[in-house]
């Protein structure tokens, strides 16, 4: 069933298999590792589902986390930039292809790499398989890559590499509703970047545990982690993820209520998104800030952000994204009426048609 070849590990060639169109080194022959790996099952406890109905039943779930999911994946290159030509180019090739949002080429060229890649490179070329598999949505294939990357990681004691698997790791929890076990995976991840003094990823961590407290409900505990957070981007200058800080505030503020803060912080966020090109902050920024527009009843504003939204998370490819956008816009068509729910529309640039068309992908988001 599987076709067989060789793969580098500490300078040692063993043999690899293809699993699920994945190349995975068979390092169970050199480092003793019990190959698992175990389809998700479809059907959620009925504890997970209650966890997730209350998640939903609050409004800051509605877009929450959007930025944060897509800004804080851990992306861990190890040394492929600058390794052999075998493996550099077709390394290049699907960061490229990645950083284009073509997730199944960059992929492809990662299995390349693979082909002639070594030690810590396979931690590093699992872990970008894996963020081309969350972004676009497909949760278990990126849990089982993630989990290659960590396990190769742990028996090479590369830390720097495990700990990125870790964190990403727990976005997958995260996304199936698991928040303890989340919170588990990143506050492990954050043990290790303080041990090995990373502090550029110790903001991440910082990050992540934020978002899971506000799932949880524990604001407070959740905006202290921010804060933390913002306090070292700004240390280091990290633009991009100070942005994510002040936006994951802004949602804390919209949680609480005041409006008024939440809408200055997310403005802020916005500011700098744009200034250095990082549509897909922008896009949950104008998310959120078109949310906090509903809130204060100012529906046509309201509309015009999430139209934009819809418009960007369309264009990089981000599905999940796109779908949350959906139920947001069909949520406001309901408060607006049809009519004037697609006057809005064209007021914002679209034809007649094209609002229509909105409309018809809303209902058919609302049984997904």
């Amino acid at each position: 069933m599987h076709r067989l070849g060789q793969v580098n590990i500490l300078g040692r060639r063993i043999k690899r298999k293809t699993f699920y169109g994945l190349v995975v080194p068979a390092v169970a022959l050199l480092i003793g590792i019990i190959v698992s790996l175990v389809p998700f099952s479809q059907t959620a406890s009925k504890r997970q589902m209650e966890k997730l109905q209350q998640e939903q039943a609050k409004s800051r779930a509605e877009l929450a986390g959007v930025r944060t999911e897509l800004g804080r994946t851990m992306e861990y290159l190890d040394g492929l930039p600058k390794a052999k030509p075998a493996v550099r180019k077709p390394f290049e090739k699907g960061y490229a292809a990645m950083r284009g949002h073509r997730w199944d080429e960059a992929i492809g060229y990662f299995v390349q790499a693979m082909r002639k890649a070594s030690g810590t490179q396979l931690v590093a070329l699992f872990n970008l398989m894996g963020l081309c598999h969350y972004t676009p949505g497909r949760l278990k294939q990126a849990l089982e890559t993630y989990e290659w990357s960590a396990r190769i990681a742990r028996r090479l004691n590369d830390k720097e590499g495990k700990a990125a698997a870790l964190g990403n790791i727990a976005l997958i929890y995260r996304a199936k509703g698991e928040l303890d076990k989340a919170l588990d995976y990143a506050k492990e991840g954050l043990r290790i970047q303080r041990e090995i003094g990373d502090r550029r990823n110790e903001v991440q961590r910082l990050m992540a545990i934020g978002l899971l407290l506000a799932d949880s409900g524990k604001l407070d505990e959740a905006q202290e982690s921010y804060d933390k957070a913002l306090t070292i981007h700004r240390a280091i200058d990290l633009r991009k993820d100070e942005a994510t800080a002040l936006g994951n505030i802004a949602l804390i503020y919209r949680a609480k209520g005041e409006l008024d803060k939440a809408f200055s912080y997310q403005q802020d966020a916005l500011k700098i998104d744009r200034e250095i090109g990082n549509k897909q902050g922008e896009a949950s920024d104008l998310g959120n800030i078109g949310l906090i527009y509903r809130d204060r009843g100012e529906l046509d504003k309201a509309l015009g952000c999430l139209l934009q939204v819809y418009a960007i998370f369309s264009d990089i490819g981000a599905r999940p994204e796109v779908a949350r956008t959906l139920r947001n816009l069909a949520k406001l068509h309901k408060q607006m009426g049809h009519e004037r729910f697609l006057a809005g529309c064209v007021k914002s640039g679209m034809s007649r048609e094209e609002a229509e068309e909105i409309a018809k992908a809303m209902e058919k988001s609302k049984g997904k």
